[in-house]
């Protein structure tokens, strides 16, 4: 049979909102044998039995050097390009923020590099 791991992250806000709700109802409904690691950015909570929180910053990503790289590149972190003739020029976006979208990208490659199970699956911390 084949072993699971799901992986997701948060940050302490999205903890308080809606992250401990979503490891809460994990934790009480998947499968005994499914695991979850829950990347965080603020001081875990105690892990429990089938849940893991591992420290963004001790994982060694060097995530940190990837969102300095972003800094100047407004367009890269969900603002449309000024001189854009478009509708939403100068307006946010949420699907253009490589930053908060990098938070995904780093930990699930991390989890896939260091989990022993055969199947690591990401879960939106506010499914």
């Amino acid at each position: 049979m084949r072993s699971f791991t799901f992986v997701t992250t948060c940050s302490q806000p999205g903890w308080i909102e809606y992250a401990e709700t979503m490891v809460e109802s994990f934790d009480k409904n998947f499968p005994p044998e499914v695991k979850l690691i829950v990347y965080i950015d603020f001081k875990a909570p105690p892990d429990r039995a089938r849940v893991e929180f591992r420290q963004i910053a001790q994982t060694g990503m060097r995530l940190e050097d990837y969102h300095f790289s972003l800094s100047g590149l407004q367009f890269a972190l969900g603002r449309a390009i000024p001189y854009s003739e478009h509708d939403l020029a100068n307006s946010y976006d949420i699907i253009w923020n490589a930053r908060k979208f990098s938070f995904k990208v780093f930990t699930i490659c991390h989890a896939i590099r260091t989990c022993d199970t055969d199947v690591v699956v990401w879960l939106d911390a506010d499914s």
